[in-house]
């Protein structure tokens, strides 16, 4: 058995019954992981040999718990991940069907089940208080394929970690339902100004934060003040050291106002975070800035798709308003793709005109820069020559009669290495070219001093010489 590390954890790599096996032990200590590996192989061994008898997979009701509590072990520095998977699991457990299966009887037919029972269900925050009198609800929007979507998304990790552990054979296909919307509410600056006007701290100073730099609210409430540099001068950064993709660990530099924010922050700190909770011991979390937002949003007459990421998008699509390229907003952000950014660079017809103004200018001087530095090298080694147009002249011919287009024939090769012969079917004279054998014809003029003119450089091939030579 062979133990090897990757990305920090240990993996067991061994061959059983003629199928090799590669499991991460999701272990950092080798001497632990050789044990968990060991007794991982120890187990295979016995049931293949009948010894010991094949538990029943656990219900999901029974596994949700362990699936969460191992997601917390794994991550213990995501805890919002652990929050959303909780949250999501919820639907899952209450479609009685599904929460009473076991992991290997929950099949694509029992998801469907789920799917369409959860999708005619109503969101909860449109269900509004039974009325005292009547004792009815009153009814909202249905929740959206969103909504499915993240539960459908929990269901699926969860399985996954349920075959990696050995308890089902297979994994079913759990097909996303489409038609998911994008939230793309931008605020005006006229919106900005009566937003941060009207929110409470330590959303106002979140929000300001968010919509100069954006970060992810995570990323912004995660915040530690070793985490900022240089903000008492002109010009801080922070530094985002976890996120939501690799691409998350980078530096955000600071506007003015926020550095003012957190100069002010940092006189009446306490704690090691940048917003933490009453007590200190932990960031402010996030769902009671969710509901300070909500309520903000209906105070101001906002729309209901204004949350609290519309800031961080609000941003970035300044960013591509005021300029900034698909890769400098991808940098910024921490994207984990150009494509997502991509989404924020509308170019209009003004930039378009700009960017075709400044390529021709480069254009322009790069083959002028390219042109003197080919009349600088030596003529045995200039490169791409045969693109030049040239002129084939004997004594007394009319140059234009003759005019061609060398490397038309030449297909790129060299002025090198060019011989005068004669072919000895017709006594057609002609030069040969030694690379490629081209043949250029010389009609019936008498050659004692045959030029090639290049037009752009003014070079002569002398024909007693077979060499291609700068006039004297």
């Amino acid at each position: 058995m062979k133990l090897y590390r990757r990305s920090g954890k240990y993996v067991m790599d061994f061959t059983f019954q003629g199928k090799r096996i590669q499991r991460s032990t999701h272990l950092a200590n080798k001497e632990e992981a050789k044990k968990y590996a060991d007794k991982y192989h120890a187990e295979l061994v016995n049931r293949g040999m009948g010894f010991i008898d094949r538990e029943p997979a656990p219900k999901l009701n029974k596994f949700s718990q362990r699936f969460l509590d191992t997601v917390a072990i794994r991550k213990p520095d995501k805890p919002s991940t652990v929050n959303f998977y909780r949250v999501k699991m919820k639907p899952l457990l209450e479609f009685g069907p599904l929460a009473e299966a076991r992991l290997n009887e929950i099949d694509e037919n029992l998801i469907d089940r789920f799917v369409q029972h959860r999708s005619k269900q109503y969101r909860t925050s449109d269900i509004k208080q039974k009325e005292k009198k009547k004792g009815k609800a009153s009814e909202g929007k249905r929740v959206s394929p969103a909504t499915v979507n993240r539960s459908l998304a929990t269901l699926r990790a969860l399985l996954y970690m349920a075959h990696e552990l050995g308890l089902i054979a297979r994994v079913p296909k759990i097909r996303l339902l489409s038609g998911e919307g994008r939230r793309e509410f931008v605020l005006s600056h006229q919106q900005e100004i009566q937003y941060l006007s009207a929110t409470p701290q330590p959303l106002k100073d979140i929000a300001l934060l968010i919509i100069d730099t954006g970060l992810r609210q995570g990323e912004a409430l995660n915040l530690k003040w070793s985490d900022i540099f240089s903000y008492r001068e002109n010009a801080g950064y922070l530094v985002v050291r976890e996120g939501k993709t690799k691409n998350a660990r980078r530096a955000v530099l600071l506007t003015q106002r926020v550095r003012e924010m957190l100069l002010s922050r940092r006189t009446k700190a306490s704690s090691v975070w940048v917003f933490p909770n009453d007590a200190g011991t932990n960031p402010v979390p996030g769902t009671s800035l969710d509901h300070q937002n909500a309520k903000l949003r209906k105070q101001l007459n906002l729309p209901d798709e204004f949350v609290i990421h519309s800031l961080r998008h609000t941003m970035l699509t300044r960013l591509g308003e005021s300029g900034a390229d698909a890769f400098t907003i991808m940098k910024i952000a921490g994207h984990s793709s150009i494509t997502v950014s991509q989404r924020y660079v509308h170019p209009s017809q003004r930039a378009v005109e700009i960017a075709f103004k400044a390529l021709e200018e480069h254009n322009q001087h790069s083959l002028s820069e390219a042109a003197k530095e080919t009349l600088q090298k030596p003529l045995e080694t200039q490169e791409g020559l045969s693109q030049l147009p040239v002129k084939l002249l004997t004594a007394g011919s009319k140059p234009k009669k003759h005019s061609r287009e060398l490397s038309q024939v030449s297909g790129g090769t060299k002025l090198e290495g060019l011989d005068e012969s004669t072919d000895p079917a017709n006594g057609s004279k002609h030069l040969q070219c030694r690379a490629n054998r081209a043949k250029f014809p010389l009609q019936d003029y008498e050659s004692p001093a045959l030029t090639v003119e290049l037009q752009a450089h003014d070079l002569h091939y002398q024909s007693r010489t077979s060499q291609i030579v700068a006039p004297s």
